[in-house]
């Protein structure tokens, strides 16, 4: 089959699971179209974005796996070169985040009497930057182009 075709069944598929697992935990947690309510339909959304990124992941698996048995590297020399710069960066820039957040914790909270951060928003912030950073180097090394 085409990898075209192939790559609409898949996203076809994903759309068609995602809304069944929303609309059947909706109705299991007792939902209904007529009566809304935003803690059923919030869960039913969490869950339906949980199976559309599975959904993403054995996509990603099952096209590495095609690529590797065709005989395509999984990743050249400059590519690797490139990330690896792109991981440095962000390794450094997110010590200073983590710095700056924890001087936050010392004179923010204390002295300056700010809100103090818990430690799932400490988290995720951390989390979200890093990830940001890294894709956005890695977005910026590619594009570039420069191995030196």
């Amino acid at each position: 089959m085409e990898e075209r075709v192939i790559k609409r069944l898949w996203a076809a598929g994903t759309v068609t699971v995602s809304l069944a697992g929303f609309v059947v935990l909706d109705v299991m947690l007792g939902g209904s179209a007529l009566r809304w309510n935003i803690h059923v339909i919030s869960a039913s959304a969490v869950l339906a974005a949980i199976l559309a990124t599975g959904s993403v992941a054995l996509w990603a698996a099952w096209k590495k796996k095609q690529d590797a048995k065709a005989g395509y590297p999984a990743k050249d020399e400059r590519t690797r070169f490139q990330e690896g710069r792109a991981a440095y960066y962000t390794v450094f820039i997110s010590m200073y985040l983590m710095l700056a957040l924890l001087w936050y914790n010392f004179l923010g909270v204390g002295p300056l009497d700010l809100p103090a951060l818990d430690a799932t928003q400490t988290l995720i912030a951390s989390i979200l930057a890093i990830a940001a950073l890294f894709a956005g180097f890695r977005w910026y090394f590619l594009r570039k182009g420069e191995t030196t």
